[in-house]
């Protein structure tokens, strides 16, 4: 049966597997995975820097990274264009050729051994070529894929000149290992596998008294070795030359960092241990991360992770045979890096240099199980039973990794995320579409590197040199910049969708010009026009010089101690200071004071709208949770805003408090029912903004206040329609009307704006207080003390 087997494998079934590897590699391609990772944007963005001639053997940006790829990805930009494909189609050949490579490795490692001659080779190569793992990293545009390419290179050079007793292949091999330096920072560890494995087989055969290969060809080691420094001069000279720049990326995430081994390095090194050795076993143990794995699942299903076991048991049994024992050692040193760097465990990418040394392990124990198949099947279907036994784990695990990585993976929502397909899918509208307006974009990465690539072609070196005018960023979770009078396209992707009532309040007409979806059936991204947006709630009493300015705000709910106020600040923009980095934003302070000015409550962190956007003129609206003390008294409270800029007035929000000069009329205007009762009521126009009414009040409790209530001020046109509103805990939400001292009277003021397109006219003000747990409204009450109506209504003459 071994003769059959070794006259039927040459050709056709190593080349129908370079069918189905191709085919795990390249189907859907321009879909899966569904968008363009962060890394490997930044690498496209490096590339373009080569393209420019400003390429290097190493490239400091993103912790420091070896460049080799970078000058494989430009190659690919001149040949296919700057997109996706281009990224990864480097990834996709060097997972190819491992494949083709493993075989070979196979070939050459497997010689003289009871392994020679079988179909070891092939379904190692098998396995490699279906394997979930290195078909991700076939199909992402990252370095890391390059590592298991060059060291089957490096390793099937050695094992050739060992056979063949050439000197040239080992000096080959010295080659690869010096080549797989500018690649990925795990290579490092290849030519100290090697050296050790050297040595642990000269002291076996040493003792034994057999030749060992260190012995027999010490020549073609020192060629090895000494050709792969040759090759490792220039990166070389550079970590001299930038001594920080060889550990900048391993020492963020050495077990001997603080930040990452939470105080016990020794025992974070055997959790990582045991979690990096796990993970290729047992469900549920997986990596986690959407960016390389579907979260939680294995290397190995359950029948290859058993014939693995097979395997193994079968090499350790032979561990003394000098070529057995290179496989054996294989996977436990190269799996040193995951024990090493523990900001993540357990950590695929780190694994990535026990490939394909590690699918050898199945392959074997497939083998001892269809040998075992085949001595107790009949003579009549002893061939049949063998290929059953050989193919069926095979195609058992190409099943199930297409459908884990093509449906699982693929179609979910986490691997759009993880790939920040909204931002890509941004990229590709803007290009089809070019608006004639102002875009507006927000995404949770400034300036995203996937979106730089894609759609302004920027090198990494000029990523805050080179602007496009006709392009803003903004984070729409923390901010939300305003249309100016011409309108603005508004691409708000998932990662940075804001909250949808927010968005309503603040945007109350969007023209919808595409709503993508995503795989999880969310929008992924939605485009939309917008002419005018909706006018602060408030804008009197602040600062009217200078920028950056405050210009209105809002506060959300009501102030209270032990709660939390939502502060929404208006603010114009200046043009950014001259000596302002782009990334870097002022400091804004607010301050919740109450009637002693002592401060109850502190937001202080970066303006949520960097420097590197700012414009004059320019209006952006930002949002501030602020705590107030447990032991804070209740109200009133005053807002007190600030930002760390030149020219910028500090501001205090107070429209309205005790008011205890204000004189008692004769005649109370109106009382509600719960003893609330208006003392005074004045209407205006606003300066400068006729299209906005001001509302001064004055009001009392002539009995002892028993709750909370919202003061609600509608506006309404000539039909009696509502065309807008503003309902508010009285004085901006700082003075809720339980704190209100009995008899005392208090001022308060609200604004109320037509919306953008209303017309000029008659209009009627309403007004009046209800419950706002329940919505159960006040009665107004008549001068014999019976309900009559639930509001107030005053005319006013509006012309925007």
């Amino acid at each position: 049966m071994r003769a059959f087997l070794r006259r039927r494998l040459p050709f056709g079934p190593l080349f129908l597997l370079l069918v189905v590897a191709a085919a795990f590699r390249l189907w859907q391609i321009g879909a899966i995975p569904p968008g363009l990772f962060g890394d490997e944007a930044v690498d496209g963005l490096d590339a373009l820097d080569v393209l420019a001639g400003r390429g290097g053997v190493f490239f400091p940006a993103n912790y420091g990274r070896e460049g080799l790829h970078m000058y494989l990805v430009a190659l690919s930009f001149l040949l296919f264009g700057v997109n996706e494909f281009a990224v990864r189609f480097p990834s996709i050949a060097a997972g190819l050729i491992t494949v083709l490579m493993t075989y070979w490795l196979g070939r050459e490692l497997l010689r003289r051994t009871d392994l020679e001659g079988t179909p070891v080779p092939l379904l190692a190569a098998g396995w490699l070529a279906t394997s979930f793992w290195h078909v991700h990293f076939s199909r992402f545009g990252v370095r890391g894929v390059f590592t298991p390419l060059m060291t089957t290179l490096a390793f099937w050079a050695f094992w050739r000149g060992i056979n063949r007793r050439d000197w040239r292949w080992l000096a080959g091999a010295g080659l690869a290992l010096g080549v797989n330096l500018y690649f990925y920072t795990a290579a490092r560890l290849v030519p100290v596998f090697l050296g050790l494995y050297i040595a642990v087989e000269w002291w076996i055969n040493g003792r034994r008294g057999r030749p060992s290969i260190l012995r027999r060809f010490p020549g073609g080691i020192l060629a090895m070795y000494g050709i792969a420094g040759l090759v490792f001069i220039p990166l070389f000279r550079y970590f001299i030359q930038h001594p920080g720049s060889f550990t900048a990326r391993a020492s963020e995430v050495f077990v001997g960092n603080p930040r990452v081994n939470s105080g016990n390095p020794v025992m974070k090194s055997f959790l990582a241990l045991f979690a990096n050795t796990l993970q290729f076993f047992i469900a549920g143990l997986g990596d986690r991360d959407w960016f390389y794995n579907l979260p939680g699942r294995p290397v190995f299903d359950l029948v290859t992770g058993a014939l693995a076991i097979v395997g193994v048991i079968y090499l350790i049994q032979r561990w003394r045979r000098r070529r057995y024992l290179f496989l054996l050692l294989w996977w436990p040193i190269m799996m040193i890096p995951t024990f090493l760097a523990v900001d993540r465990i357990p950590a695929l990418p780190r694994a990535l240099g026990v490939l394909p040394g590690l699918y050898f392990f199945p392959a074997i124990g497939a083998w001892q199980v269809a040998q075992w198949v085949e001595s107790r099947a009949t003579p009549r279907n002893r061939r049949v039973a063998l290929l059953a036994a050989l193919a069926g784990p095979l195609v058992f695990h190409a099943t199930v990794n297409w459908w884990a990585y093509f449906v699982s993976w693929g179609r979910s929502q986490g691997a759009f995320e993880a790939f920040d397909g909204d931002v890509v899918a941004a990229a590709h509208w803007l290009k089809r579409h070019e608006p004639d307006r102002l875009a507006y974009i927000s995404a949770d990465i400034y300036r995203h590197p996937s979106f730089m690539l894609l759609y302004e072609e920027v090198p990494l070196t000029e990523f805050f040199e080179q602007y496009d005018p006709r392009l803003r960023w903004f984070d729409a979770r923390q901010a939300m910049l305003m249309p100016p009078p011409e309108g603005a396209i508004y691409l708000l992707g998932n990662s940075a969708m804001p909250d949808r009532e927010r968005l309503d309040r603040l945007l109350p007409v969007m023209t919808p010009l595409a709503i993508m979806k995503s795989p999880g059936g969310d929008p992924g991204l939605e485009v939309y026009r917008v002419d005018k947006g909706a006018p602060p709630p408030r804008t009197q009493g602040l600062p009217g010089q200078g920028l950056p300015r405050l210009i209105g705000y809002g506060i959300v709910g009501e102030a209270r101690p032990g709660g939390t106020a939502e502060v929404m600040l208006y603010w114009e923009v200046s043009d950014p200071p001259e000596d302002a980095s782009p990334v870097d934003a002022p400091t804004v302070q607010i301050v919740v004071e109450d009637a002693r000015r002592t401060p109850r409550g502190i937001w202080a962190g970066p303006f949520p709208y960097r420097y590197g956007e700012w414009h004059a003129g320019d209006v952006v609206v930002t949002w501030h949770q602020v705590s107030i003390g447990q032991d804070a008294p209740l109200g009133p409270y005053t807002v007190r805003v600030r930002m760390d800029h030149p020219g910028m007035v500090e501001a205090r929000l107070s429209p309205g408090g005790p008011a205890p000069d204000f004189p008692l009329p004769q005649i109370i205007p109106a009382e509600f029912s719960a003893g609330l009762q208006l003392l005074d009521i004045q209407m205006r126009p606003a300066i400068g903004d006729p299209a906005r009414v001001i509302v001064d009040l004055v009001w009392r409790f002539t009995r002892p206040p028993e709750k909370s209530y919202t003061l609600f001020l509608h506006l309404l046109n000539e039909a009696g329609e509502l065309v807008a509103q503003a309902d508010t805990i009285p004085v901006a939400g700082l003075f809720p009307t339980d704190a209100w001292p009995l008899g005392e009277p208090v001022r308060d003021q609200i604004e109320v704006a037509l919306p953008p397109g209303a017309p000029a006219g008659q209009y009627t003000i309403a007004l009046g207080w209800y419950d706002w747990r329940t919505g159960e409204r006040l009665s107004l009450l008549d001068e014999a003390g019976q309900p009559m109506t639930d509001r107030i209504e005053l005319s006013i003459t509006l012309t925007p």
